[in-house]
């Protein structure tokens, strides 16, 4: 099966295209109730290209979440749902990676997503 073209439209891989809010909240809502997911799940469970471009992407797109959407080598998964361990595990993870990635690391603050989420309940 082929991924419809909203999907498509979720997942531009053009390489200067810039995140949207709808990724954003589309990845989220992917992940919403759900254990750690690798990039390869997330895409064939969309029925969306498991290429390089779209695995990357999804990094892009997790980076740009402002830390609510954690990712490492386990996959991603939304931060208000990890554990104590977990997270403390992608914060190491992270700050290995901060060279890369500063935004994702200085953006994913437990404190500020779990306030984050009181003010939209």
């Amino acid at each position: 099966m082929s991924a419809t073209p909203q999907q498509l439209e979720l997942l531009d891989t053009r390489p200067d295209a810039q995140v949207s809010p709808r990724e954003i909240e589309w990845l989220m809502g992917l992940l919403s109730g759900q254990d750690w997911l690798m990039a390869q799940q997330i895409l064939e469970n969309n029925n969306l290209p498991t290429t390089e471009t779209a695995k990357r992407r999804l990094r892009k797109i997790a980076s740009c979440s402002g830390g609510r959407i954690a990712g490492d080598q386990r996959g991603y998964k939304l931060v208000l749902h990890m554990t104590a361990d977990e997270f403390g595990h992608a914060d190491r993870w992270m700050a290995r990676q901060e060279a890369t990635n500063p935004n994702r690391v200085a953006n994913a603050q437990p404190g500020t997503q779990n306030q984050e989420a009181k003010a939209t309940t």
